[in-house]
C-alpha cells in the first residue's frame, strides 16, 4: 500500500499529492484525489479474449474493469509485464475500475504553481488524456485525466465515468483543416503587404535541407515573433499528438509544443535533429500562445521592404496555414501563419 504524505495547514491549500505511473521508458503523474488504492497484479483475471478490458480485479462489490495505460495511450513499444506491475484503482462516481501501469511511485506533494494547463494543438487524436502538465527541476511531467482514460469516454459516454472529484478537462482540440494546394498566397495577405513594410525584420531560417532539382525552401518570422533561438533540448514525447508534434519543450516555466513546420505543412519532413539542430521559440501575433520549431543551425536577418515576386511553386499547402509565398534572389520565403498552426 502507498503511503500518503502529511502536509502541513500551509501546504495543504497550495499543493497537491500525486504518484507517477510508468508505461514503457515513459512516467506519467496521477493526482491522488482519483486514486482508491494500488493493487498487485497477481489478482486480475485477465480477459482470455484479448482486447478492451485487459481483466478484472475481484471486489466485494464485484468484479471492477482494468484497462491497460499502454493501450489506451496507444503505445506502439510493448508495454513491461510480470509482478512489477500494478493496478492503480481509482473512484468514480458511478463504481471503481483500474488501471494497468508498469510502475507505481510513492506518494510526492507537488506545488499547484507547478501544474499548468496542457498546452493545445490541432489534429490531436488523445491528448484529452492530459489534464496537465507538471514543471519540475528534472523536467515535464504529463498528468493523466482520468474522466478521459475509460473506454466509456472514448465512446462519448463521459457521465457513466464521471470522477468524483471536480477537476477542470482540457479544451477540445480543433480538428486539422483539410489541405489544399495552392499557388498563391491568401488575397487577404498579399506578398506586397507583407515584405514591402519598411523598417521591419524578418528571421529566416529553414529546416530542411534542399531537395533535389528544387531552389532552397526557407521560412520567415517577424522579429517580434520570434523569442529566442537556443540548442535543442530533450523533448517530452505526447502519445497521441499529431505527427507533426515532436512533443514538448520547458521554456522559461512553460511547456511549449515543437512543431516539424515542414509536416505540419504538409511538405516532405527532413527537420534536422541531429547535434547542430536549434529550437525556435515563437509567439503568435494575437494571443501570445508559444511554439517552437526545429531549425537548422543557420538563421539570418532580412531587413524589410525586400525585392520579391509571388511565388508559383505548386505546394501542398493548406492555404490558411500561410500568410505568404514569395520568391527571393535565391529562395523561396514562405511566411507562415502562427496563429492557425496551432
Amino acid at each position: 500500500m502507498i503511503a500518503h504524505s502529511t502536509p502541513t495547514a500551509s501546504s495543504a491549500a497550495d499543493s497537491q499529492q500525486i504518484i507517477r505511473c510508468g508505461v514503457g521508458a515513459e512516467t506519467y503523474g496521477l493526482d491522488m484525489t482519483w486514486v482508491q488504492s494500488v493493487e498487485r497484479v497477481d489478482r486480475v483475471r485477465w480477459n482470455s479474449a484479448g482486447g478492451s478490458p485487459a481483466g478484472w480485479l475481484p471486489e466485494r462489490a464485484g468484479d471492477v474493469p482494468v484497462f491497460s495505460l499502454a493501450e489506451r495511450l496507444r503505445y506502439h513499444t510493448a508495454a513491461k509485464s510480470g509482478a512489477q506491475q500494478r493496478i492503480v484503482l481509482l473512484r468514480s462516481a458511478q463504481g471503481a475500475w483500474g488501471l494497468l501501469v508498469d510502475d507505481v511511485s510513492q506518494v510526492t506533494r507537488v506545488a499547484l504553481k507547478d501544474v499548468v494547463k496542457f498546452p493545445s494543438f490541432a489534429g490531436a487524436e488523445t491528448t484529452d488524456y492530459f489534464a496537465g502538465v507538471l514543471k519540475a527541476s528534472e523536467g515535464l511531467t504529463l498528468l493523466l485525466s482520468p474522466e478521459r482514460l475509460h473506454a466509456a469516454a472514448s465512446s462519448g459516454d463521459d457521465a457513466t465515468f464521471a470522477a468524483v472529484p471536480a477537476h477542470e478537462t482540457t479544451t477540445p482540440y480543433a480538428a486539422a483543416v483539410p489541405r489544399t494546394h495552392m499557388s498563391t498566397p491568401p488575397s487577404s495577405s498579399t506578398p506586397t503587404a507583407v515584405l514591402s513594410r519598411a523598417g521591419g525584420r524578418l528571421v529566416v531560417f529553414s529546416v530542411s535541407e534542399p531537395e533535389a532539382g528544387q531552389r532552397p525552401l526557407a521560412f520567415g518570422l517577424s522579429v517580434s515573433q520570434v523569442l529566442e533561438v537556443l540548442s535543442s533540448p530533450p523533448l517530452l514525447p505526447v502519445p497521441g499528438a499529431p505527427p507533426s508534434v515532436r512533443g514538448l519543450v520547458l521554456w522559461r516555466d512553460s511547456p511549449v509544443p515543437v512543431i516539424d513546420l515542414a509536416a505540419r505543412l504538409g511538405l516532405p519532413s527532413g527537420t534536422n535533429q541531429d547535434q547542430s539542430g536549434r529550437l525556435l521559440i515563437a509567439r503568435t501575433a494575437q494571443r501570445g500562445a508559444l511554439l517552437a520549431f526545429q531549425i537548422r543551425a543557420a538563421t539570418r536577418m532580412l531587413r524589410l521592404p525586400a525585392p520579391h515576386l509571388p511565388s508559383e511553386r505548386d505546394f501542398p499547402f493548406d492555404i490558411l496555414l500561410s500568410r505568404a509565398a514569395v520568391e527571393l534572389e535565391h529562395e523561396t520565403l514562405v511566411i507562415p501563419d502562427l496563429q492557425r498552426l496551432l
